[in-house]
């Protein structure tokens, strides 16, 4: 539901004005009762009777400052809006004044500090605090608020660390209204590992529809009573905790789930056989569990699913053949095996499809040129072989193929030789997945590549901050200006170089945007994880440096990365630590300090605490960082072979050995 009924018209300009509804700031302007300064957009404290005063939404606008105390004034606000603007400071302890609030949206500022238990005194049955830096706990007195029926706190993490810590309360159950309930992407959860025990309450919310609590440290066994929820329930993201156990057999009973979400945890055991009979499932995520077996028979009777993905367990068996309405099929990093079966090629709305780093073998069944809408085709590390068929002309959307680390016979058709990976080329991580986002998607997220957004400019675009609406994602968007000369080139340089690098400490790419903005024009952008701090532009010059000047992606700028994670695991310095800036680098930090003061940059750590072969250790220690220098050179000529490389640490390795000993 939307939190602002819009079937409600504002009511006038009457000094006892029962509802205010602003979406534009020519309304702010002209408002009789001055909650708005237009010149500043900021909240001010209400001037006139507003006493009469039952609703004010304020959503989506400009607003800026503080929210004022004077609103705990309002003794028969019912609904107050507040959310998608810029408000700053604390939630004000006086709205716990309002004994008649039923609604309170926030959601979507730069709010600080705690939640108040102030907020228990009122009647709130819908609250949206998500996306603020809000921390500390979430106060015991809102879990007791009978009528509470959403309950939204997820992603408080804009511009800083996750917020909300502690335990989920095992009371949930008194909430019988509850709908939905949602405090993703925060610290819940403890080192008890007792931390899914408020499952067994909310199993009395007979009325709750959706349950997230994604992105946390929840850990512990996935209870059984999940299965007990009412059919009510048709969301469930329990997704990136630290949740082990089985997935239970009973969760066959929840009808009426579209969506499960259980990525990123440490179950184990099978897929329950009788999955399918969620017939109304839309998408089924267990990427990244250590789950084993086959894949059920009764999941062919998920006819409405779009999204599945079993990523980076442990299955074996065939490849299910029975598979109607897929959009994405992502079966990379298990032990399947077989022939991929000629029913792949009925999913004619497939765009995304991902087997790589199985056991499968086989020709490629030509059924598979069907899937016209492509875009992702990821078929590397099997033991697929024949000829590398001629239909992959056919997939003119195709943006990514993979196929190598099999055993095909011929080439890859020269159209495509661009754009796909061959037996020869150097293998990408399998495992590494982009999102999918539109420009449609891009411009709600960053508010229109709103002003108020913009993080940064560089030479060829600027830098905007943004939520994606779907996930929650805190993002940053790298918008290229077209029509400066390079801009183009420029981003293709970046697509490429990114692709490659797999480096813990450069920024996280989600995802690339290559498309049409709504006056038809043609729109680049790349998209990152948001940062806490730093300036994107300071990445891109590792992105240059890695890979030269032309921005030509090889071997070189693996050496690049190699030679820099050397220097980081002997100083335990990252390069883009704050004191690395202003052309000050590790490579120049470690370079400067070789030999004489090589044991002041390493990392202590390391060091025995014997001075027994100190000589020898030091040595090795002041061999191993050459390399590293070595193989960091800006210039991608000056850098050292792998072969090379490889050779020398082998010998430094044995070395020890034979010194020290194993």
């Amino acid at each position: 539901m939307d939190w602002w009924d819009p079937s409600h018209p504002i009511s006038g300009t009457s000094p006892f004005l029962e509802q205010l509804s602003s979406k534009t700031t020519a309304f702010m302007e002209k408002c009789p009762l001055r909650w708005v300064v237009y010149s500043a957009y900021e909240l001010l404290a209400p001037s006139g009777n507003c006493s009469e005063l039952r609703e004010l939404n304020l959503i989506d606008n400009k607003l800026e400052g503080k929210i004022p105390e004077e609103l705990g004034s309002l003794s028969k606000l019912t609904a107050l809006g507040l959310g998608s603007n810029n408000l700053t400071g604390k939630i004000p302890a006086s709205l716990g004044n309002l004994s008649s609030l039923s609604r309170l949206s926030i959601r979507k500022n730069n709010l600080e500090g705690s939640i108040l238990e102030e907020l228990g005194r009122t009647s709130i049955d819908y609250i949206q605090l998500g996306f603020n830096s809000l921390k500390g706990t979430i106060p015991s007195s809102l879990y007791n608020l009978s009528n509470m029926r959403h309950f939204l706190f997820g992603a408080n993490q804009l511009e800083g660390s996750l917020s909300f810590t502690g335990l989920v309360p095992p009371n949930l159950g008194r909430l019988q209204n509850l709908r939905a309930i949602n405090i993703a992407m925060n610290q819940l959860g403890s080192s008890i590992g007792d931390d899914l025990s408020f499952i067994d309450s909310l199993v009395n919310c007979t009325r709750l529809q959706k349950m997230i609590f994604s992105h946390n440290f929840l850990k512990g066994p996935l209870v059984s009573t999940i299965a007990n929820f009412s059919t009510q329930i048709s969301r469930i993201g329990l997704g990136v905790n630290q949740i082990h156990g089985t997935i239970p057999s009973g969760i066959e009973n929840l009808v009426n789930l579209t969506y499960l979400d259980l990525v990123m945890n440490h179950l184990t055991g099978s897929i329950p056989l009788n999955i399918g009979k969620l017939y109304k499932m839309q998408a089924l995520g267990l990427l990244g569990n250590k789950l084993s077996g086959g894949i059920p028979s009764s999941i062919s009777n998920l006819t409405l699913l779009f999204n599945l993905d079993l990523s980076r367990n442990n299955l074996v068996g065939d490849v299910p053949s029975c598979l109607s309405s897929l959009v994405l099929l992502q079966l990379g990093g298990n032990a399947f095996t077989g022939a991929l079966p000629l029913e792949v090629g009925h999913l004619v709305n497939l765009v995304e499809l991902d087997v790589s780093n199985n056991k499968l073998s086989g020709v490629l069944p030509n059924a598979l040129g069907n899937c016209l809408e492509m875009r992702d085709l990821r078929l590397g590390g099997n033991v697929f072989e024949g000829e590398v068929p001629t239909w992959l002309q056919n997939l003119r959307g195709l943006e990514y193929l993979d196929l190598s680390c099999n055993k095909f016979s011929s080439r890859i058709p020269m159209p495509m030789r661009k754009t796909t990976k061959n037996n020869t080329s150097s293998a990408q991580s399998s495992n590494e997945q982009f999102l999918r986002i539109s420009f449609v998607e891009l411009h709600k997220a960053t508010e229109g590549f709103s002003e108020s957004n913009k993080i940064g400019v560089g030479n060829y675009g600027s830098v905007y901050k943004g939520i994606l609406d779907q996930d929650g994602i805190a993002i940053a968007v790298k918008v290229f200006n077209l029509p400066r000369r390079g801009a183009s080139k420029s981003f293709m340089s970046e697509c490429k170089a990114l692709r490659k690098i797999l480096h813990r400490n450069l920024v996280k790419v989600l995802s690339a945007c290559s498309s049409l903005d709504f006056q038809g024009n043609d729109f680049k952008a790349l998209v990152f994880e948001l940062m806490s701090k730093g300036n994107l532009e300071k990445w891109f010059i590792l992105f240059i440096l890695q890979y030269g000047v032309s921005g030509h992606v090889s071997t070189d700028g693996d050496m690049y990365s190699y030679g820099i994670l050397l220097l980081e695991m002997f100083t335990g310095k990252r390069p883009t630590d704050s004191e690395f800036q202003d052309g000050h680098t590790l490579h120049n930090y470690v370079k400067m300090s070789l030999p004489e003061r090589v044991m002041e940059v390493i990392d202590q750590h390391l060091l025995l605490k014997s001075d027994e072969n100190g000589k020898l250790i030091r040595e090795c220690i002041i061999a191993v960082l050459e390399i590293g220098i070595i193989c960091s050179m800006e210039s991608p000529k000056d850098r050292m072979k792998i072969c090379e490389a490889t050779n020398e640490l082998h010998s430094i390795k044995n070395l020890l050995l034979m010194e020290v000993g194993p």
